[in-house]
């Protein structure tokens, strides 16, 4: 273990994968994260008023994170949601991804999860935490021949919450095409039922059956105002319209509880100005899934980042308790 004066940071292992974790001594918020899979976030509990609450559902078993269909927390890199057939046309070239999603035959949520991340720093501030993976993908998957370096950096802070910010370096001599997103399930209370949902400026995005944008945006605004989750499906896209102070902010709130969710996440040029809810059959979590581009941007381009030799994309999202 090593002590800050208010946080600390410590590793240890989960059913034999390291696990890492910050906490904040004089609150007992705390977040723990696990390198050998991406720097999932496997576990968030963080504080309102005195009261501490999990609010990130994550994986108790090492097999969990390797054949788990869910993708609970997964960083989606580097493209999120699917390309069709896992096929791509980019520059004059043709590329083929592994199709990792059967029943649709798409290349699914990237392959970033399962790539192991290395300790690069872990520093303190007055009032937060910072616990900073680096990874460097040097081509190896099939139909992403493109070199670039990942550093995810987490702090946990005293006043603001759980904040991630993801950096993409092309550090190839070719421009690459890119995505990024990030998969967490959020579980306040015992059901989402007991949830209601209000999102910024958002328009749905029409799927085919294939999961896959058909070109329509539904043209009013989805939960503008808070919506009651109870009995409600949910699987779906949508896009954020711009906003001035380049932030979107979703809340989830539980009124047993008073208590409110606030995911604030930028937008704008090459930032999240997509989101992607889903609340599973067993009604016990809702993922929230910020994206960069629409699913099949590497195809439609859509919202695709396209990163010349030595660019960077930044962008970074908080959590926090109200």
């Amino acid at each position: 273990m090593r002590g800050f004066a208010m946080f600390t940071f410590e590793q240890d292992t989960l059913d034999g994968a390291v696990r890492l974790q910050l906490t904040n001594t004089k609150t007992g918020e705390r977040v723990t994260f696990m390198p050998e899979f991406g720097g999932n976030v496997n576990s968030l509990i963080l504080a309102k008023g005195k009261k501490l609450y999990p609010i990130i559902q994550g994986y108790k078993k090492r097999s969990d994170f390797i054949s788990d269909q869910h993708c609970k927390s997964w960083h989606l890199i580097p493209f999120p949601h699917r390309v069709k057939d896992g096929q791509y046309f980019f520059q004059d070239h043709v590329y083929q991804l592994p199709v990792n999603e059967a029943d649709r035959h798409h290349a699914r949520h990237g392959f970033y999860a399962h790539r192991h991340l290395q300790i690069e720093s872990v520093r303190e501030e007055a009032d937060s935490i910072s616990l900073r993976l680096g990874d460097k993908y040097l081509g190896e998957i099939p139909g992403y021949p493109f070199l670039f370096r990942t550093d995810i950096t987490y702090t946990l802070h005293a006043e603001r919450g759980f904040i991630c910010t993801t950096e993409i370096k092309n550090i190839d001599t070719n421009t690459m095409p890119l995505g990024a997103g990030w998969h967490p399930y959020f579980k306040i209370g015992g059901s989402v039922d007991e949830l209601m949902l209000r999102l910024p400026t958002a328009y749905k995005v029409e799927l085919d059956q294939r999961m896959l944008p058909t070109g329509m945006l539904d043209e009013t605004p989805a939960f503008q105002d808070f919506v009651a989750l109870r009995g409600l499906r949910l699987d779906t896209l949508f896009q954020f319209a711009p906003h001035d102070d380049g932030i979107a902010a979703l809340e989830l709130y539980h009124p047993q509880l008073n208590l409110r969710l606030q995911f604030g996440l930028e937008i704008g040029p090459q930032k999240y100005n997509f989101i992607y809810l889903y609340i599973p059959p067993s009604r016990d979590a809702i993922a929230v899934n910020p994206m960069t581009c629409n699913s099949d941007a590497f195809n439609s381009g859509e919202g695709l980042i396209v990163l010349a030799s030595g660019e960077t994309f930044r962008g970074t999202c908080g959590i926090r308790l109200a």
